[in-house]
């Protein structure tokens, strides 16, 4: 098995109306059709930012994709700074701006430690 420290966990998620709604508002803002949050781990042996950055700029220059972007506080700076050179209105780096987004890390950390909790407990079985 290969660490990567990439999103695995999306399955586990259910999409809420609120959800679906704060999704619609961002698609009426800027004016597109789908949205990418990305996230990725600082963890210099699992991040996938070194490996994802020309897709991210690629997917950035398409006018129907908004791409959100929020760095760990640890993550490298000049990965940060790599992403930060890339000039697209169609990508934002959030510095903790979209309290909706915090609340929405909030909830994955939390989700993450019941399902780790959960996984720890069957491996005991």
């Amino acid at each position: 098995m290969a660490e990567t420290g990439w999103c695995k966990l999306d399955n586990l998620y259910k999409i809420t109306n609120q959800t679906i709604e704060f999704k619609k508002s961002f698609i009426q803002k800027y004016g597109v059709t789908n949205i990418i949050l990305y996230s990725p781990t600082f963890s210099p042996s699992l991040t996938s930012g070194d490996k994802l950055l020309d897709v991210i700029k690629e997917l950035s220059k398409n006018k129907n994709i908004l791409v959100i972007i929020k760095f760990h506080d640890k993550m490298d700076k000049l990965i940060i700074k790599k992403y930060q050179n890339i000039l697209s209105k169609n990508l934002i780096i959030s510095k903790g701006e979209f309290l909706r987004l915090k609340n929405i890390e909030e909830n994955i950390k939390k989700d993450k430690e019941k399902y780790t909790k959960i996984l720890k407990d069957e491996e005991k079985k």
